[in-house]
């Protein structure tokens, strides 16, 4: 399995629910092509707790992607860079209500 995490922050304005909704129409457009395996909730940081030591990252939210493998995180990839106009828009519907977006990924050992 190929995951990514993304940590990110709200744009000033925009509710939780609003980018959930956004990112939810955004992961079953990509499974519906079948580009992407899954994706988990979003998550908020709990830094006032010792278990967080990230002193670099100051994102507030958090979410995971996972892919069957690499090359079906390059192929979603590889659509989002075309330009293609019904995933475009439904990437930058989600991708607009975040900011200080940050991208982190990793194929599980069994992947």
């Amino acid at each position: 399995m190929f995951n990514m995490l993304t940590c990110f922050d709200l744009k000033a304005g925009v509710e939780l629910s609003d980018f959930e909704a956004a990112l939810a129409a955004y992961a079953e457009h990509m499974r519906a092509r079948g580009l992407l395996a899954a994706v988990g909730p979003v998550g908020t940081r709990a830094r006032n707790t010792i278990l967080d030591t990230d002193e670099l990252r100051t994102q507030s939210h958090f979410f995971l992607m996972h892919f069957r493998d690499r090359a079906q995180a390059d192929a979603a990839t590889a659509l989002i860079a075309s330009g293609e106009r019904e995933a475009d828009h439904i990437h930058r519907a989600m991708y607009a209500r975040a900011d200080n977006m940050v991208f982190l990924c990793w194929e599980d050992e069994a992947g």
